[in-house]
């Protein structure tokens, strides 16, 4: 299967793009260690079928004890978490606990941070439908 020139290029910068927004958080937990986030694999998606967004996986890994500060995206997501513990604190102050297995849907510009609560890395798939011009991730102060 060929991608065309556009959705090629597209898929670099979106890769780049996640990967750098995934790296430039201030994780906690990371900082201390000395190390950033692992981006274990990306992907992304262009479909003239639909056209205006792109859709886009992220396999990642966060180191136990992590904490990513309050964000927001800015398309509607939804994330896997396959190993380890994570709780996820909205603006509110409500706190979920996700466990391996469970799936966790946000809408776009749902504000919220998270934190791995478990021993052991976190490893999760997250998956954003994304619309042309809108932000990945934005850190929101407060």
């Amino acid at each position: 299967m060929q991608m065309s020139r556009l959705s090629t290029k597209v898929g670099r910068l979106i890769s780049i793009a996640g990967f750098a927004v995934f790296a430039g958080f201030p994780c906690v937990g990371q900082e201390a260690a000395g190390s950033e986030p692992k981006m274990l694999a990306t992907g992304d998606f262009v479909s003239p079928d639909a056209p205006g967004v792109h859709v886009m996986t992220f396999l990642a890994e966060f180191e136990a004890g992590a904490s990513i500060p309050l964000h927001h995206h800015g398309g509607a997501s939804q994330v896997l978490l396959l190993e380890g513990d994570v709780d996820v604190t909205g603006a509110d102050g409500t706190t979920v606990s996700f466990h391996p297995g469970d799936k966790m849907d946000e809408p776009a510009g749902w504000v919220h941070s998270g934190v791995v609560t478990s021993s052991e890395p976190a490893k999760l798939i997250w998956t954003i439908v994304l619309p042309d011009g809108a932000e990945l991730e934005t850190l929101d102060n407060g």
